[in-house]
């Protein structure tokens, strides 16, 4: 009797926020984890449920940083091409 008891327990239904579950497969797609659940590709998942959030992390990872051109220039002359670091202010340590 026992057996049929933890078999109930642990076949019982679980519904996942769908923000958590986003970050905790890597930032799946919502339409891509809403398809797991559905074809009962995820264990112990019975349903999906919350409202899609913004995601700070994937509009980060989409951004694209271009490089600088390539310029043809040479200096001529001592410092008539000075090159700088573009990072900044940096904190005392």
């Amino acid at each position: 009797m026992k057996s049929i008891l933890y078999a109930n327990l642990a076949h019982s239904s679980c519904t996942i926020n769908i923000n958590h579950a986003h970050r905790c497969l890597g930032h799946l797609g919502h339409d891509n984890i809403k398809r797991l659940v559905a074809k009962a590709m995820v264990k112990g998942i019975d349903s999906v449920g919350g409202h899609i959030e913004f995601c700070e992390s994937c509009v980060a990872g989409r951004q694209h940083v271009y490089p600088f051109p390539s310029s043809n220039k040479r200096a001529c002359h001592k410092l008539d091409l000075v090159h700088s670091d573009v990072c900044g202010p940096l904190p005392p340590s």
